[in-house]
C-alpha cells in the first residue's frame, strides 16, 4: 500500500512558519543588542573620566548576566515541545507511523482468517501457558511467538498447513487471544517464514520419503539404563520416565522443500517434574541413497505481532525443558537393549485428542506430557529395561495402566505390546538379575497388581450399596405411596 500525503491546516501551518521565521530573526536581533550593550572588550571612556570596566556601571552594581539568548532558544524549545507535537502536520505523522504498524497487524490477521480458510489446516487449541512450556510437543523446531504473561484467559490457537490432503508442512500460523475466539478476542499474531504457493504444491511428490525413526533408539539406549523393576534412570540414577515421537513434513526453507523427519527422545523427571529433550533431523540424500542429518536454523518465524503493532516476539524461549545432547554419542548400528511399547498403539479413537496429554501409572513410575497430534502420539514411545515386569510377571497377560490427564482414559499396555529388547548388552555391561531380585521384583509387581484389584473390588462394594440404598428408597417410595393411596380410599 502506498503512502498518501498528508493534508493538515495550511493556513495554521503558514503563520507557525512566519513565526518561525520572525522568531529565528529575533534571535539574531538579540544578538546584536547584546553585543551593542555587553560588547566582549571594556570600553574606554577616559576622557570622560569614567571606565566601565567588564560588567560594572557607574552605579558600581553588578549588571545581568548575557542571557538574552538564552532565553530566546529557551522559547524556540518551548514551541517544539509544546506546540508542534499538536499541530495538524505531527499529528498527521505520528497517526500515520502508528497506522504503518497497525496495517501491519491488520493484514497479517486478514491474511491468516482467509489462508485457513481457503486450505487444510490442523488446529490446535490451548492455554498461552501450556503452550510455552511444552512447545516441543507442539512442534519440536518452532518455539513460541509469544511472551508468556501468564494472565487468566489468555490461550493461543495454532494453524498447521496439510497440502495434498495429508502431508504436515511448516507453513504455520498462530494468534494469541482472549475470551472466546474470533477476530475481535485477538491479541496477537505470528507468521512462519515458510509460505506454499500453488505451483510449489504441483511440483512436489505425491509420496514424499521419510526416514524411519531408527536413530531414536539407540539414543535412548546410551543415554538411559533400566533399573531392577524394569523402570528407567538416567545416568546419575535419577529415575525418569523416557518416551520419544517422530514428525514428518515437507519442510521449505532456503535449501528448497525437503522432506524431513524430526525424532524427539525426551524424558521426565519423578522428583521434580524436569523435562530434558534432544532433536534429530534427517533427510534423504538421493545421491548417497541415504538418509543423513540435517542441521535447521532456530529462528524460523518470519514475525510476531501485537494488536498495536509491537513486536511480540519474545526475548528469549520460555521452553520449561531444557536442550540435552542424546543423538552425538548414540550407538550407530549397535543392537538395542531396552524394551518400549507404543501407548496409543491400540487407543480408541476418542483418547486421541490434539492437546498435550499427560499419562500416568498409578504410583507414578511412568509420568509423561504426550505430543499433541494424532500423527505424533501414533508414533509415541516409552522406555523400559530389558529386565521388566512383563517378563517375570506369573500372571497370564500382565498390563499396565495409563492415566490420560488423570480420569480422562485408560490406555492398558499387554504384554504383546511390549517389544524387547536384546539381553545382549547387559551382559556386555555385566547387568545381570539375581534369583533374589527376581523374587523382589515379581513380589513387587504382584503387590501392585493386588492392590489394583483391591481397589476396582472396593469400587464394585460402593457401587452395590449404593444400589442397595437406592433400591430400599425406592420400595419404602412405593411402600408410602400405597399406604397413602389406602388411606384416601
Amino acid at each position: 500500500m502506498k503512502d498518501k500525503n498528508i493534508k493538515g491546516d495550511q493556513e495554521f501551518e503558514k503563520k507557525l512558519r512566519d513565526k518561525m521565521n520572525e522568531l529565528s530573526s529575533g534571535v539574531d536581533c538579540f544578538d546584536k543588542i547584546s553585543a551593542r550593550a555587553f560588547p566582549e572588550k571594556d570600553s574606554d571612556f577616559s576622557d570622560s573620566e569614567f571606565t566601565v570596566s567588564d560588567l560594572e556601571n557607574v552605579t558600581g552594581r553588578r549588571r545581568a548576566l548575557p542571557v538574552l539568548k538564552w532565553i530566546a532558544a529557551a522559547a524556540a524549545v518551548v514551541i517544539c515541545v509544546g506546540i508542534l507535537p499538536h499541530t495538524a502536520f505531527v499529528q498527521n505523522f505520528l497517526s500515520n507511523f502508528r497506522r504503518n504498524s497497525d496495517e501491519k497487524y491488520r493484514t497479517l490477521l486478514s491474511e491468516i482468517f482467509e489462508e485457513t480458510e481457503e486450505h487444510t489446516y490442523d488446529i490446535y487449541d490451548m492455554t498461552l501457558k501450556e503452550y510455552a512450556e511444552n512447545d516441543v510437543l507442539v512442534d519440536p523446531l518452532y518455539r513460541c511467538p509469544f511472551k508468556n504473561n501468564e494472565k487468566e484467559g489468555v490461550r493461543v490457537r495454532i494453524y498447521v498447513r496439510r497440502i495434498k490432503d495429508a502431508i504436515l508442512t511448516n507453513q504455520i500460523y498462530a494468534v494469541e487471544y482472549k475470551g472466546e475466539f474470533g477476530r475481535s478476542s485477538v491479541i496477537a499474531a505470528a507468521k512462519s517464514k515458510a509460505e506454499f504457493t500453488d505451483k510449489d504444491i504441483e511440483d512436489l511428490s505425491d509420496e514424499p520419503l521419510f526416514g524411519n525413526g531408527g536413530e531414536v533408539y539407540p539414543a535412548a539406549d546410551t543415554s538411559f539404563k533400566g533399573d531392577r523393576y524394569g523402570y528407567m534412570t538416567d545416568p546419575d540414577g535419577n529415575s525418569v520416565t523416557v518416551a520419544s515421537y517422530m514428525y514428518n513434513r515437507l519442510f521449505k526453507d532456503a535449501e528448497g522443500i525437503r522432506a524431513i523427519e524430526t525424532q524427539v527422545l525426551y524424558c521426565c523427571y519423578k522428583d521434580s517434574g524436569k523435562y530434558c529433550f534432544d532433536v534429530l533431523n534427517t533427510v534423504y540424500n538421493e545421491k548417497a541413497f541415504a538418509f543423513e542429518e540435517v542441521s535447521i536454523p532456530e529462528k524460523l518465524w518470519k514475525c510476531s505481532i501485537n494488536y498495536d503493532g509491537t513486536n511480540a516476539m519474545p526475548d528469549k524461549s520460555e521452553l520449561c525443558m531444557e536442550r540435552k545432547d542424546y543423538f552425538s554419542d548414540r550407538n550407530k548400528g549397535a543392537e538395542f537393549s531396552h524394551s518400549y511399547f507404543f501407548p496409543y498403539a491400540e487407543a480408541d479413537e476418542d483418547l486421541l485428542s490434539e492437546n498435550v496429554d499427560r499419562l500416568e501409572k498409578k504410583g507414578g513410575e511412568i509420568a509423561v506430557n504426550t505430543p499433541v497430534n494424532r500423527e505424533m502420539k501414533y508414533s509415541m514411545c516409552i522406555y523400559m529395561g530389558t529386565a521388566n515386569f512383563f517378563q517375570y510377571s506369573s500372571q497370564s497377560d500382565p498390563t499396565i495402566d495409563l492415566y490420560i490427564n488423570g480420569e480422562d482414559g485408560k490406555l492398558t499396555i499387554h504384554r504383546r505390546n511390549l517389544n524387547s529388547g536384546q539381553s545382549k548388552y547387559y551382559q556386555e555391561e555385566e547387568y545381570t538379575v539375581s534369583d533374589d531380585e527376581q523374587k523382589e521384583m515379581m513380589n513387587q509387581q504382584e503387590k501392585e497388581f493386588y492392590e489394583s484389584i483391591s481397589k476396582e473390588l472396593e469400587i464394585q462394594r460402593k457401587n452395590v450399596q449404593e444400589q442397595y440404598v437406592i433400591q430400599n428408597s425406592i420400595e419404602e417410595m412405593q411402600k408410602a405411596a400405597s399406604e397413602a393411596k389406602e388411606n384416601h380410599n
